[in-house]
């Protein structure tokens, strides 16, 4: 259990962007790690293959490194070589690029480029690939082997050349020339932080002795779909009641997620814009703190669906850690000079309105006391959200694999709008499609595309053609040609 072997706080976050990016690139992601020495060094390493062709790469967490971080990245032309000397306890080589304080995104990134051949695997081309990288850029760690001074004055120029660029930006005079060389400064910067090791040493090592924890870990059954939305609705019904503040709900988008929880707040009887607000799309910190004091009273539910830009606002954030706290009293703060304008049919009905002398109108107040509860949907991975929110939160992780989708969507196949013969025409496709590995995304959406090819009466190759032609339309990303 890699997660549970190596108390890293952060490393289940970067196995869960590395998995749900490199998988829809036919890239696969252990979701274990191996015990091995790289160039001397004890570390738990997870590997990345491109099933098309032998290349690999390791994820290197060094055992006992204080950082969080990845702290590098082992190349390899033929990822076999690599367990095979796992097997027999032989060693072999790679090319390691120390990531160490790196930007994760932007690892998962060179390994992208390494392992679909985008780069070539060796040092100069992947050192190339750096500079015009944003690896380093913005973190504080550097490598050890790293000249720090070299570092510190590239780091001193590109930040009088970026001081001086800003002043003449402000004062709308040409930059062309300074931003050049801020440029240059920056990629020098990516460059001198690159640790490159064409040879490194990779070893089996003695794998550390399981926990207590750990063993039991490994003899607890793995929950099934079903019960896994069993514990979502428990703890949807917590929130309700008022036993707990906020509840998390990850992963596995297309699933039903958003459909059970409004099934299971109706059933207890709650309204739309009575009882519970529902928040969808984006959402800004001052629409957050405007519905956090609308349902602040006990027994009220704000509903977060598909609302990821409040994890990516400080603001937002440190509103949703007042409201959602463990404390007994939850105070809710909005610290600007600018208030927030109210209603005046709202203001009527609320007892802690202000009403503005100056500016003639009804606001917000600037504090108040939240009692009600949250349930946030979203189709990030726990690792993704901010800890203080976790921390906060009942989480249910609903990250299912392609095979659980399917015999979830076998299930509820009754409970569909669609007919029963294209539907089990859909659903074989679809386990076709699975057992060949192809990187689609599965879920109840896409059955019902697939569904629905089949009853429109064309032939089934034609039926066939189009599903695949809309699945990979779906998988689509950053605007490439799938």
């Amino acid at each position: 259990m890699l997660f549970e072997a190596f108390q890293n706080k952060d490393l289940q976050k970067a196995i869960s962007l590395t998995r749900a990016y490199l998988r829809k690139r036919n890239f696969e992601v252990w979701s274990m790690g191996l015990d091995f020495t790289i160039s001397g060094n004890d570390s738990i390493c997870v590997p990345v293959y491109n099933s098309k062709t032998s290349r690999g790469a390791l994820m290197v967490w060094a055992r006992g490194e204080e950082s969080s971080g990845i702290h590098s990245i082992v190349f390899t032309e033929n990822l076999n070589d690599v367990l095979m000397a796992y097997v027999t306890g032989e060693s072999t080589k790679g090319i390691e690029v120390e990531t160490k304080g790196a930007n994760t995104i932007q690892c998962i990134k060179l390994i992208e480029a390494v392992l679909s051949a985008e780069v070539d695997m060796n040092g100069g081309d992947i050192k190339k690939w750096i500079r015009g990288s944003q690896l380093y850029e913005g973190t504080e760690d550097i490598p050890a082997s790293v000249n720090e001074d070299a570092v510190a004055d590239i780091q001193r120029r590109r930040h009088n050349i970026g001081q001086r660029l800003g002043k003449v930006r402000r004062a709308g005079g040409d930059t062309t020339e300074l931003q050049r060389q801020y440029d240059e400064l920056t990629a020098e910067w990516n460059e001198a932080k690159a640790v490159i090791n064409p040879g490194a040493t990779i070893e089996k090592s003695d794998p550390a002795s399981l926990s207590k924890w750990e063993e039991y870990l490994a003899q607890q059954e793995k929950a099934t779909p079903e019960e896994r939305f069993e514990d979502m609705n428990a703890y949807v019904t917590s929130v309700i009641l008022g036993r707990r503040p906020l509840a998390l709900l990850c992963g596995a988008p297309g699933v039903g997620k958003t459909f059970r929880v409004l099934k299971n707040i109706k059933s207890a009887g709650l309204v739309m814009n009575r009882d519970y607000f529902l928040l969808k799309g984006k959402c800004t910190p001052t629409a957050l703190f405007k519905a956090l004091h609308d349902y602040k009273a006990k027994g009220k539910v704000i509903l977060f669906d598909d609302c990821d830009s409040i994890f990516k606002d400080e603001d937002a954030i440190n509103l949703l850690k007042a409201a959602y706290d463990s404390s007994d009293e939850r105070w809710v703060s909005w610290n600007t000079s600018a208030a927030i304008p109210m209603d005046e049919e709202l203001a009527q009905e609320c007892d802690d309105a202000v009403w503005n002398d100056a500016k003639s109108r009804w606001e917000y107040p600037k504090q108040f006391l939240y009692q009600g509860g949250g349930v946030v949907i979203t189709n990030r991975l726990a690792g993704q959200i901010d800890t203080a929110i976790r921390n906060r939160a009942l989480i249910c992780d609903l990250d299912f694999s392609t095979k659980e989708v399917l015999e979830l969507v076998e299930s509820i196949i009754p409970h569909l709008d669609c007919e029963e013969s294209s539907a089990k025409k859909a659903l074989g496709f679809l386990y076709k499609l699975a057992d060949l590995e192809a990187p689609l995304e599965i879920s109840i959406r896409s059955f019902l595309i697939c569904s629905g090819q089949y009853s429109s009466g064309a032939p089934d190759k034609v039926c066939e053609r189009r599903i695949i032609e809309q699945m990979k339309n779906l998988s689509a990303h950053g605007g490439k040609k799938y």
